[in-house]
């Protein structure tokens, strides 16, 4: 099977429609691209497919991202997750949201290496359904130290900042997420129920 980013999951017998081209990914965040690294997403001991939804509470802590290839190839990928729906999916006002930016994470390794530039940030959306981007973009040289720091998480440009960067999208996935309701409890109901029953 060979996967490319441009609309389309291709196999020998059959296609797929691609859950970053359905979902807008492909044209608000990135551009069309073919992924050329293996790229793991984990909550804990949940593996994160592409188009899922989450509750925030399920991705509330910081993830692992598990990069493919050597170490001995040298390559050295940036990590960024963005909200592209912030603050609002009818109004993104502040379209991109930047929630975590990692640079110079070696293939073969994780997210627990490299260097932290803008720390995680757990999805909050507090209107509608938000998308959540994570991606891995392809160094041409290290980044240790970057001379372009986003000053601001609102208002950032995926495309503009690895463009300036000399970057090429490797990999990508997302999952959509939107508020969190609090389940009333069974004390509060019965309280409730008893006051009606009184008034009734």
């Amino acid at each position: 099977m060979k996967r490319t980013c441009s609309g389309l999951v291709k196999s020998r017998s059959y296609e797929l429609p691609d859950p970053l081209q359905l979902s807008g990914v492909i044209g608000d965040v990135l551009r069309p691209f073919s992924p050329s690294i293996m790229m793991e997403v984990r909550y804990g001991s949940m593996t994160l497919m592409s188009g899922s939804a989450k509750k925030p509470s399920e991705v509330a802590m910081v993830p692992l991202v598990r990069i493919g290839g050597g170490i001995s190839n040298g390559m050295l990928y940036t990590l960024i997750m963005v909200d592209p729906d912030h603050p609002s999916p009818s109004r993104p006002t502040q379209r991109e949201q930047l929630l975590w930016l990692k640079t110079d994470i070696p293939a073969g390794l994780s997210s627990a290496f490299g260097n932290q530039v803008v720390e995680y940030m757990a999805p909050n959306p507090r209107l509608g359904i938000h998308r959540y981007v994570i991606m891995l973009f392809k160094q041409k040289q290290p980044l240790r130290m970057l001379e372009r720091v986003p000053l601001s998480r609102d208002n950032f440009s995926t495309e503009a900042f690895t463009a300036s960067l000399g970057m090429e999208t490797a990999a990508a996935v997302f999952f959509s997420c939107g508020r969190e309701r609090a389940p009333r409890s069974s004390s509060s109901y019965r309280i409730y129920g008893e006051r009606v029953m009184e008034h009734g």
